[in-house]
């Protein structure tokens, strides 16, 4: 079985790396992020379980993020099911700048994006 493979490309700024180690908890859990690549089974609408396997090729500013399966799934539906996971269509520059004005939601941010 071969794998398949695509891009997805988020609304910028989004921070993938970030998002991994944030939203990441102790093992264990379904995902695995080693600091590069983020694995886990994911079960689609279809009821279908697919592995997939992302990792950033893109920058904050111009994110790009390579996603890779081995299953015959369509891309669609795996780009949904993603989207649902990591909110790659949500354009956080509202929340960034909110986050700013804010003391306590600036230092949490400035702590998490050191």
């Amino acid at each position: 079985m071969s794998a398949k493979r695509f891009c997805i490309c988020p609304e910028s700024p989004f921070d993938f790396e970030l998002n991994c180690k944030v939203f990441g908890f102790d093992k264990p859990m379904p995902e695995v992020f080693d600091g590069r690549v983020w694995r886990r089974a994911i079960r689609l609408e279809s009821d279908k379980l697919t592995p997939v396997a992302l990792q950033s090729v893109g920058s904050v500013d111009e994110p790009k993020i390579e996603v890779e399966t081995l299953q015959t799934v369509t891309e669609k539906e795996l780009v949904k099911k993603l989207d649902e996971i990591f909110s790659f269509s949500q354009n956080l520059t509202r929340l960034y700048a909110f986050m700013d004005n804010d003391p306590v939601l600036r230092d949490l941010k400035l702590r998490f994006m050191d």
